[in-house]
């Protein structure tokens, strides 16, 4: 196979790696007919039976009109280029740029048109002069994350770009950076068994496990993913499939350690019952985490804290009450939105169990600013 053929060459512009190598250093390439089952999916091809010759000639049509690409990519501390592609008749004029980094700074420039490199000229049907690729070097890069690039034309945005700045390499603590050899265990936070835990490891076990590992000479514990899951669905348990990974797990919340819980005797009254220890014994002896039925008793007994949390302290606004608040303002929409993902996931998958996501949902739950979300949050 060869990447000349049209399906191939469509298969690469719309970023589908057509080889790899294997552990033994065999390559293998991409069939074809798995070629057009992705670029189908991608929605390059209409269908996987589609022309690919049409699609490619509709592909380099649309191409010929981006001024800038949807996306741009680039790494830290690396310089970072930007296809521009500008009518004939905009490089006589003043351009601008203005970056809008992920926090709201904004900084602001112009483009020096003679200084970027020229590349080919395209001719773009139903426009009358063509237009020329040019390779902008970004005077400025800010740090990574999502930003967004425009360009200006008479202070007017004429295009848009999703500008995501990633980092050179990941974190590394100076230990490792400078040489160093440490180790420590590996854990699965969810499997680790006590005599006080609710039937999944939390954070009082975890806080225990590194101390008996920290006697032992360990620098690290490894640890799975501990973001947020879909408490609308227990069962959907994966910690690599998180709702959210800017929040935590409200499962390895150790109940027990929550001031309100020591506040709140009627709920602790309710722990200490004979059928609520036989379930927590239930729990902690079962083979496998029971998500369902540990989410049901953890869940059961935080709303009942919350509510005394709200009549204790957000209601008398104590010094908790002021700093509830205060995290609430500091994680500002981003929380709110996960909030009220949570909330509809929980809503829909009450009253159809076969929604194990938001493509199930009813269209007008799909978009956050829809007016049906607005009704519901209120």
């Amino acid at each position: 196979m060869t990447q000349t053929t049209p399906l191939r060459r469509l298969a690469a512009e719309a970023g589908i790696v057509l080889a790899y190598h294997d552990i033994f250093g065999q390559q293998h390439e991409a069939d074809d007919a798995v070629l057009r089952e992705l670029l189908a999916a991608l929605e390059v091809l209409p269908e996987p039976a589609a022309d690919a010759e049409a699609a490619l000639a509709a592909w380099d049509a649309a191409q010929g009109r981006e001024t800038l690409p949807p996306v741009r990519v680039v790494w830290q501390h690396e310089p970072a280029t930007v296809r521009l592609l500008l009518p004939a008749g905009w490089l006589d004029q003043r351009l601008y740029w203005e970056i809008t980094q992920e926090d709201g700074h904004r900084r602001f420039g112009e483009i020096l048109v003679a200084d970027c490199q020229r590349g080919r000229e395209w001719q773009v049907e139903g426009e009358s002069e063509p237009r020329i690729e040019l390779s902008w070097l970004l005077p400025f890069l800010p740090p990574p994350g999502y930003h967004r690039l425009a360009l200006k034309l008479a202070d007017e945005t004429r295009a848009e770009t999703l500008l995501i700045v990633a980092p050179s390499r990941c974190y590394q603590p100076p230990a490792v950076r400078d040489g160093q050899r440490i180790w420590g265990p590996a854990l699965q936070l969810y499997t680790l068994r006590s005599e006080r835990n609710w039937g999944i490891g939390d954070f009082t076990d975890l806080r225990r496990f590194a101390e008996l590992w920290r006697e032992q000479g360990a620098d690290i514990v490894g640890l799975n993913p501990l973001h947020a899951l879909f408490l609308g669905n227990p069962a959907h348990a994966s910690p690599y499939s998180p709702s959210s990974c800017r929040f935590l797990n409200p499962l390895y919340l150790d109940v027990e350690a929550i001031p309100d819980y020591v506040d709140c005797e009627p709920v602790r009254e309710q722990v200490r019952s004979a059928e609520f220890q036989t379930r927590l014994q239930a729990l902690r002896e079962a083979e496998q985490v029971d998500y369902p039925a540990v989410s049901a008793v953890k869940l059961g007994v935080l709303e009942q804290l919350y509510r005394h949390f709200r009549e204790q302290c957000l209601s008398r606004d104590s010094e908790r009450g002021r700093a509830f608040r205060a995290y609430q303002q500091e994680q500002g929409p981003a929380l709110r939105q996960y909030a009220l993902f949570e909330a509809l996931y929980a809503d829909v998958r009450s009253r159809d169990q076969h929604a194990w996501g938001w493509l199930q949902w009813p269209p007008d739950y799909r978009q956050p600013a829809s007016e049906a979300v607005a009704a519901f949050a209120a």
